[in-house]
Formats: structure tokens, C-alpha cells, sequence
């Protein structure tokens, strides 16, 4: 029970650095590797859970999905996020900030 109550406490402490450090896309980002890692390519989530799993509103994670909708990352539908290209993602997961100073569409592989 001591181990359990310390990894939720971990998991908590990486989170809230995550939502201090990290720009939006790229805590939506994340979740969505973690979500693909823990249940396999299709998760069964609105853009309203993911939005609030990654500390944003759904008008912003909707954008950031249909981009990656958009790159051939996922493909979502009605309350499902179906991955297409897994090195694709966990290539922008990896990379600690996935915007330029002169690029407005940002996600780019």
C-alpha cells in the first residue's frame, strides 16, 4: 500500500511539472503516448477527457488533435483516438518543445 501511495504521489509531482514546463501540444502530446503505451492503438476518450488528463480546454486540444489528425499522427472520431503512426509520436514525445519562432503550425514530423 506504501509503494502504491508513492507512485500515485510520483505520478502526481510528474504531472504538475509537466503542466509547469511543458507547452500545451506537448502535454497532449504526451498523454496521448502514454494513453497508446497503456491501452494499445485505439483509446476510448472525448477531447474533453483528453483536454482535461493534459490541463487545457477542448477547443485547444481539439485543435492540436486535428493537426495531428492532419500529419497522419492519429486519426480521432466521436469519443475514440485511433493511432496510425506509433514512431511518429513517440518522436514528438521525446522532443521537449516541437514549435519554432517562425512556424504558426507548430507540429510538423
Amino acid at each position: 500500500m506504501i509503494i502504491t501511495v508513492g507512485e500515485r504521489l510520483k505520478a502526481t509531482q510528474d504531472r504538475f511539472m509537466e503542466m509547469v514546463t511543458y507547452e500545451v501540444e506537448q502535454r497532449v502530446i504526451n498523454i496521448l503516448n502514454e494513453l497508446f503505451v497503456q491501452f494499445g492503438t485505439i483509446v476510448t476518450l472525448t477531447h474533453q477527457e483528453v483536454a482535461e488528463m493534459s490541463g487545457t480546454t477542448r477547443e485547444s486540444c481539439t485543435r492540436i488533435l486535428k493537426r495531428l489528425e492532419k500529419i497522419g499522427i492519429i486519426t480521432s472520431l466521436r469519443g475514440r483516438i485511433i493511432l496510425k503512426n506509433r514512431n511518429n509520436l513517440k518522436l514528438l514525445s521525446e522532443v521537449r518543445s516541437i514549435t519554432s519562432p517562425n512556424d504558426d503550425q507548430r507540429l510538423k514530423v
